[in-house]
């Protein structure tokens, strides 16, 4: 019995659901083999109005109309060539033997290259990390379906960025988030020689400082009170004794959970941090006599574990009864240590490093928060009436 023959099709057309700014459009080679269809986006955009649909060519007189006909027509010779070689063979083709056979590894979307990049790096990143990569990818899916490498403008990331604010309520600092993840993969791209002009040369991503709850000394006092008077139980008390070691030491909380005694030298917590782990740091923290104290004497960790969701519970109903109005969460221990590291009159570089942030200006916030304390303390005395 003769093996079934693949039948393969192919065309080149225009996607009309999206437009660039300059009111061009991409050009796809479309290929149904045995019915299945597939999207190819060639490594060019038109306006439509130069398009003709039937004879799949860039009408003449439009710039670059015959290097455009080229192109196209290089496209669905190699189509036909693949064609004609299986047909010669009598063999069958799966998609997948049709994209070696064109691609010659000529290269893939941008998109596809960004989820092959991303299982790649998978074993280096925390899950965490590689869970957000992914779902930005898939918010580009929605955004584009798929993309040519050329199809990385300025306009299409401008598009990107108003499509999160419309279609995902993304605030300002999400969307630079999630823009931050589409640079990481285009220089990828760049240093791999896939793409030539970064889009990124002419658009800004910044993040706005938003409202960092911190304690004062006083507070503080009185956290550290709270938990040694033994009103509180159960994990109530666990949740306070993480956050105080936060306080005292500028551990996240999933450096509380990770960080074992088996990391103490000498008074000293030497480990690598979650959040960095791809980059191999590693840090070193003198634990001070309080940060020493609330460490739980049983067990291997160095604090108990409960759940990020269930601390920052427990924190908002503990604040009250050490006299804090405010709400708080386990990231204010991290800011409440940088703050009072400062305003103790500890240096910036050795903040710096306690922190494990790679560029100074990220620590330089914490200098403008202990600045705006003191400035806020200082007009106490004009509170008095001193005549």
């Amino acid at each position: 019995m003769q093996p079934k023959r693949t039948i393969l099709t192919s065309r080149v057309v225009m996607r009309n659901s999206y437009t660039f700014a300059d009111g061009t459009r991409t050009l796809y080679l479309q290929v149904f083999i045995d019915g299945k269809r597939r999207k190819y986006p060639l490594d060019m955009r038109l306006d439509p109005r130069h398009w003709h649909a039937d004879r799949m060519q860039v009408k003449k007189g439009a710039e670059g109309f015959e290097d455009h006909n080229l192109v196209i027509g290089h496209a669905l010779s190699k189509c036909s060539n693949i064609s004609v070689k299986l047909r010669l063979e009598g063999s069958t083709l799966t998609v997948g033997q049709f994209e070696k056979m064109y691609f010659s590894n000529e290269g893939e979307s941008f998109l596809d290259f960004w989820s092959d990049r991303t299982e790649r790096m998978k074993p280096q990143m925390a899950i965490g990390t590689w869970k957000h990569h992914r779902s930005v990818l898939k918010k580009v899916r929605r955004f584009c379906g798929d993309a040519a490498f050329a199809d990385i403008t300025y306009e299409w990331v401008a598009g990107f960025d108003r499509f999160l604010k419309k279609h995902y309520g993304n605030g300002f600092n999400t969307r630079a988030a999630n823009m931050n993840k589409v640079r990481r993969y285009v220089n990828i791209a760049i240093a791999e020689g896939r793409m030539q002009k970064n889009p990124f040369d002419h658009y800004k991503i910044s993040f706005q400082q938003g409202h960092r709850a911190v304690l004062t000394r006083e507070q503080l006092r009185a956290m550290v009170r709270l938990w040694e008077d033994g009103r509180l139980r159960d994990g109530r008390h666990v949740a306070l004794q993480n956050f105080l070691l936060g306080c005292f030491t500028g551990l996240r909380i999933s450096d509380v959970y990770l960080v074992e005694k088996s990391m103490i030298e000498e008074n000293r917590l030497v480990f690598m941090p979650k959040k960095t782990s791809a980059r191999q740091k590693v840090i070193e923290i003198p634990l001070t006599a309080m940060a020493r104290t609330f460490i739980a004497s049983g067990g291997d960790h160095l604090a108990a574990k409960l759940s990020m969701q269930k601390t920052n519970e427990y924190l908002k109903e503990v604040a009250p009864m050490a006299g804090i109005n405010q709400k708080i969460s386990f990231k204010a221990a991290r800011h409440t240590f940088a703050t009072i590291y400062l305003e103790l009159g500890g240096s910036i570089e050795v903040l710096q490093r306690l922190l494990g942030h790679s560029k100074l200006t990220t620590t330089m916030v914490y200098v403008h928060i202990a600045d705006s304390r003191k400035e806020a303390e200082m007009g106490l005395f004009d509170k008095e009436n001193w005549r």
